[in-house]
């Protein structure tokens, strides 16, 4: 597998949810929920430099092999045991979605993260992780709300 660390931010804390970390980054004019499992990070927010607000999810490890800014791999993400979704993500600081915030299926995404327990992603029939979601809900609607007290 190929993959990077993400790069560091300048990002500002902006509250605790349990094991889960919510930042304020400058540089993304978006707020990120953030939760470290060992040397992996996992993170979901959004990016409001376009314009349109996008949604942001990356997973990350220091420990996978570096993949090229903007090379693309096909990653599974699942949610409890709902189907899989398909993802491509787009390597740099770790692996990176990116999808319109206001469209019908990143509401599908953020509703099964919001919802279950565990969420498991592989590449190919290589698994990345296997994580917990304990907390995600109440971290995700305190995320949705960072945004409009950072502006």
């Amino acid at each position: 597998i190929a993959l990077t660390a993400p790069s560091a931010g300048a990002e500002e804390p902006y509250a605790q949810r349990g094991p889960w970390t919510i930042s304020w980054f400058p540089e993304t004019k978006g707020c990120r929920a953030v939760r470290d499992y060992g040397t992996t990070r996992f993170s979901i927010g959004f990016d409001g430099t376009q314009g349109e607000p996008l949604l942001k999810v990356n997973l990350s490890d220091p420990a996978w092999e570096a993949l090229p800014e903007g090379e693309r791999k096909d990653i599974a993400a699942q949610f409890g045991v709902r189907e899989p979704w398909e993802l491509s993500m787009t390597g740099g600081a770790g692996l990176t979605l990116t999808a319109p915030a206001r469209a019908q299926l990143a509401g599908v995404f953020i509703d099964e993260f919001k919802a279950e327990m565990v969420m498991v992603w592989t590449e190919g029939e290589t698994e990345l992780g296997r994580f917990t979601l304990d907390g995600s809900r109440v971290a995700f609607h305190t995320m949705s709300a960072c945004p409009q007290v950072r502006r």
